[in-house]
């Protein structure tokens, strides 16, 4: 089994959760990743909601197609 693979979360305020290696892991072992960022605050159903605190950050092999 490999466990570099299994999603964590932790239920805070915001919730935090992750799954696979870090950018900093990423980036030890040489591999080559994309990173995006969006910021809930400009998400309109976040901003509707009261819940516009947080990002999302994704971090993509960049050899892998669509990951640009």
């Amino acid at each position: 089994m490999e466990y570099h693979a299994v999603p964590n979360c932790i239920f805070t305020k915001p919730e935090i959760a992750s799954v696979g290696i870090t950018e900093t892991q990423a980036k030890e072992k040489g591999q080559p990743i994309n990173v995006g960022k969006f910021n809930f605050m400009a998400n309109g159903k976040a901003l509707s909601m009261g819940e516009a605190e947080g990002m999302v950050k994704v971090l993509a092999c960049a050899s892998t197609l669509g990951s640009k």
